[in-house]
């Protein structure tokens, strides 16, 4: 088991703020609670599972400077609109109003086309892209709001979504995912346009594969050839840890496009997402290495079709 993260000034940003969580019983998100408990954050966590979030905030008590009344959670279904807004509501009357979300549920089930059921395309939908939205309803007006209250000095406040690579490089076994991170990503575009005019700031995060409890169980129902689709130095599956640092760090320094530990995937993402704020010295980047993943692209649809081909499923009795 990995060392309980200790206090790091690169995260002092979160000191004395109040982070919600979303899906943060476990995976990247209770990653994302650790290191804010333990740098001085109110923290409230969101999820379905009673038993998985009593264990995590008696974990995370253990790193909290703030007192145990600091952490606490909430039970609710994040598809459930009024599930939602009553335990949001229940965590701001708790640890006060929320100056950060992270909404890090998420599900996948990786299946051949016909063999998912309607139920799973409605499921990834409701998990994936619906408990954005109704976390989004419920926080960024009252995010708003206070922000014209906002003195000049204090910290913004922030709302992070966390989509997925599939969303920009979909392929094989995704049917029902991978639109789901997509409809994720446009949401979170035309949220960060429609606030523009205010000073909430607004994230989207790709990560990259990780090690997580979901993950292990997304391998569990796999076709052969999502596995299998591109070559070993590729499928680099990264450390939990890592990946929630780097949405913690991007969102302090209000990046719109949070970036993964992996450069090759954050390149891939970013040269297939056409409409978001760059900066000139990344669009100074992009223009001059996009002829190189254009090819690179075009290499990655033609291995993907190649693993379907050659493993003929639709052939098989």
């Amino acid at each position: 088991a990995a060392s309980p993260p200790q206090p790091h000034r690169k995260f002092q940003g979160l000191a004395g703020r109040h982070v919600l969580i979303t899906g943060g019983s476990e995976g990247i998100g209770l990653e994302v609670a650790r290191i804010c408990a333990a740098n001085g954050s109110r923290v409230s966590l969101l999820a379905r599972s009673a038993d998985k979030l009593e264990r995590a905030v008696g974990e995370l008590r253990s790193l909290t400077t703030s007192g145990d009344g600091a952490v606490g959670f909430e039970q609710a279904d994040v598809g459930d609109a009024q599930q939602v807004q009553k335990a949001l509501r229940t965590a701001a009357a708790a640890r006060g109003p929320v100056d950060i979300c992270i909404c890090s549920a998420g599900a996948s089930t990786p299946k051949y086309f016909e063999a998912l059921e309607f139920a799973d395309f409605e499921q990834m939908m409701r998990v994936n892209y619906y408990g954005i939205v109704n976390a989004a309803r419920e926080l960024l007006p009252a995010m708003a709001a206070r922000d014209r209250e906002r003195r000049p000095g204090e910290p913004p406040f922030s709302f992070c979504a966390v989509s997925s690579m599939a969303a920009a490089v979909p392929f094989v076994g995704y049917a029902a995912y991978a639109p789901a991170k997509a409809a994720t990503r446009a949401f979170m575009d035309v949220l960060r346009n429609e606030y523009a005019d205010t000073g909430v700031l607004l994230h989207v995060a790709f990560p990259p594969d990780t090690d997580t409890p979901g993950f292990v169980q997304e391998n569990t129902t796999k076709p052969y050839e999502t596995s299998h689709v591109w070559p070993e130095c590729f499928n680099e599956v990264f450390e939990a840890r890592q990946v929630a640092e780097r949405i913690l760090q991007e969102i302090l320094r209000g990046s719109y496009f949070v970036t993964s530990p992996d450069v090759f995937g954050n390149l891939l993402v970013s040269r297939a997402w056409g409409h978001y704020p760059r900066g000139f010295l990344r669009s100074l980047v992009e223009c001059l290495v996009a002829p190189i993943f254009v090819f690179l692209h075009c290499a990655m649809v033609w291995m993907a079709d190649r693993a379907v081909k050659l493993r003929r499923h639709h052939h098989q009795s």
